[in-house]
């Protein structure tokens, strides 16, 4: 399922599961979002997309190098 046209809350942890982005946002079309990682280490994070008003959510892993 994906989760369009309602407001979502973005977490981005580290590798020890710090909190290092958190923002709410209205995805602009087709779910897509940036992200300004210029001061971001680099390592591995994980990405947790969570829709504000139901249970759908979704995992993912970047690597910044």
């Amino acid at each position: 399922d994906k989760i369009t046209n309602t407001s979502c809350l973005i977490q981005i942890f580290d590798e020890l599961g710090k909190i290092i982005f958190k923002e709410t946002t209205l995805p602009k079309s087709s779910f897509s979002f940036q992200i300004n990682t210029s001061s971001f280490h680099k390592g591995i994070y994980f990405i947790m997309v969570t829709a504000i008003n139901s249970n759908e959510s979704y995992t993912g892993k970047a690597i910044i190098q």
